[in-house]
């Protein structure tokens, strides 16, 4: 069986910290309350040692797990326990070791007679499950952590072949991959972990040295190894990743091939965070890397993203030249997923079409395409339905609508949206030339947001379609779109069924198109406009010469108002 059912994700990571985490906890304290916790080197060296002998079982299950669902003819390479023990236990290197390190300063805090020192003890503990717990929402520090507690999970196999060729000759292959390891503590989600952590751990050894002195664990551990560790990520971020980004372009490609999604984050994670000293360097690796079939589809679907990690599909959106089209209905995947999409899109410049329908991006999914339109200069289309973004969401569409210059057609139906959000695309609508459909049905909207829009299509000159079904827009919604169909000159398509309209609304609506010269197709099924507003609107279209169809089932017209309309063979 595989080391984990499924992908590893934030909820992984954060056991994983909490596990070592308990574990520092109880030997700190029990260090603590037998007072053998020491100045000098915090813990004594036998609980180092079961500290460490846990994680090495830990380490072991692991491997043990990750070589069991190995097909037949597969294999680790020789030096791959070797390098995931490095990255897991290794002091200055892996999490776990700053996770103790920090319990056992917390620990000798508490061992002070000051109760200054003391209660920065507490607040040193309650910091580091808060930090953590803050920087898993970001993807960076997600992968890095994940590579830490989880070393095999991105373990790339390879067959007897491969293994046999790789072990003749240079050693050189070997090397790149301890480069790489190292390479993977300078990159920018790594500094940033690091500096939250660190930072007011710092503040408080510092504290600690003027109130209590005495200890040579607190400035070694506290303030002189953190500040080499930031000094490593700054200084030796652009050589290492010179060294090493040729053979990480290559272990990408297998990462593809095997579906390996961990190894795909932390791969393309070193690749991308290298553009900014390498350049297209970095880039031709990651497109060297990745499915050369991915990145010439025209229409990236659901079956083409089973396998990829976040940042693969970011990647593959931003360096593909000929995509086109996103469809991703009812994804498992979380927000973070649409958030790396949306990144991508940013740099993308072929795609024109964004089908999310069904995924519930919600406000923080909808926010980030938000940002990413504000710079795409491509997509035509977006089909957003069934996303629960509500109002705030909607609110950061529209202010992406009032900058962009190339979405004609938005679908944001059944979203939760309600008044606030309707008023915040109606005046988007005011400013924005390019958006020619847009559909808001089941949205809450009612009579205060059809008031809204309708304010809004007197001013705009680009809408052809707008559908608002199950609004309840009611009387008063209809009465203010009458008066704004009156004015306006280019809707051709009015989308009004299931809202509660009535004789007055039809009326209204009837007067209208009396007047209006544009309008194709109205659609006013579910509704309440009674024999008498089926004859207002009969009388209507005596006088207009341009709608071609009427929908009206479900309205209670009678066959008196079916009587006054049948002279019109276009209607529905």
């Amino acid at each position: 069986m595989p080391l984990l059912p499924r992908p590893l994700n934030t909820v992984d990571v954060w056991l994983a910290f909490l596990g070592t985490y308990l574990i520092s906890l109880v030997a700190v304290f029990a260090s603590l309350f037998s007072n053998r916790l020491s100045k000098a080197t915090g813990l004594d060296f036998e609980v180092y040692l079961v500290f460490f002998l846990l994680q090495g079982t830990r380490l072991l299950w692991q491997a043990a797990t990750a070589t069991r669902s190995l097909s037949p003819g597969r294999r680790f390479p020789m030096d791959t326990f070797a390098l995931g023990t490095v990255a897991a236990t290794m002091p200055f290197l892996a999490d776990t070791f700053d996770t103790l390190k920090d319990v056992v300063f917390a620990g000798l805090c508490m061992l002070s007679e000051s109760w200054a020192l003391r209660l920065t003890g507490f607040a040193s503990l309650a910091w580091l499950p808060w930090v953590h717990y803050r920087l898993l929402r970001d993807t960076d520090c997600v992968a890095d952590l994940s590579g830490s507690y989880f070393p095999f999970a991105s373990a790339q196999p390879v067959d007897d072949e491969a293994q046999a060729a790789e072990g003749e000759g240079c050693c050189w292959p070997k090397v790149e991959k301890c480069l790489h390891e190292l390479y993977k503590q300078t990159t920018p989600g790594k500094i940033r972990l690091l500096l939250w952590e660190a930072g007011p751990q710092g503040v408080f050894a510092l504290l600690y040295v003027f109130i209590e002195g005495g200890s040579k664990f607190v400035p070694l551990m506290q303030l002189a190894v953190p500040l080499l560790q930031t000094a490593l990520g700054w200084l030796g971020n652009e050589q290492l990743g010179r060294w090493t980004m040729r053979s990480t372009g290559k272990r990408l490609a297998g990462a593809f091939a095997s579906g390996n999604i961990p190894l795909q984050t932390s791969l393309l994670q070193t690749i991308l965070h290298a553009e900014a000293e390498l350049g297209d360097t970095a880039l031709a690796e990651a497109r060297r890397g990745i499915n050369p079939e991915l990145l010439t589809k025209t229409t990236l679907s659901g079956t083409d993203l089973e396998g990829l990690s976040l940042w693969a599909v970011g990647a593959v959106v931003r360096l593909s030249k000929t995509l086109h089209t996103i469809e991703r209905a009812g994804s498992p995947h979380g927000i973070p997923f649409f958030q790396a999409l949306a990144a991508a899109l940013e740099q993308n410049a072929t795609v024109a079409h964004i089908d999310l329908r069904g995924n519930r991006i919600g406000e923080e999914g909808a926010k980030a395409l938000a940002a990413a339109l504000e710079k795409n200069a491509t997509v035509a289309r977006l089909d957003l339905p069934f996303n629960k973004i509500g109002d705030a969401g909607t609110k950061a569409l529209a202010a992406a609508l009032e900058k962009n210059a190339t979405v004609a057609h938005i679908n944001l139906r059944t979203n939760n949206i309600g008044v606030e959000g309707t008023k915040a695309l109606a005046a988007a609508l005011e400013k924005n030339a390019t958006v020619t459909d847009i559909y808001l049905s089941d949205s809450n909207i009612g009579h205060e947001g059809a008031k809204a829009l309708a304010a809004a299509l007197e001013k705009n000159a680009t809408v052809t379609g707008i559908y608002l079904w199950s609004n309840e827009i009611g009387d008063e919604g209809a009465k203010a779109l009458a008066a704004a169909l009156e004015k306006n000159a280019t809707v051709a398509h009015i989308g009004l069924s299931d809202n509660r309209i009535g004789v007055e609304g039809a009326k209204a609506l009837a007067a209208a198109l009396e007047k209006n010269a544009t309008v194709a197709h109205i659609d006013l099924n579910i509704n309440d406009i009674g024999v008498e507003g089926a004859k207002a609107l009969a009388a209507a279209l005596e006088k207009n010469a341009t709608v071609a169809r009427l929908d009206l089932p479900f309205n209670k017209i009678g066959d008196a108002g079916a009587k006054a309309r049948s002279f019109r063979c276009m209607f529905a």
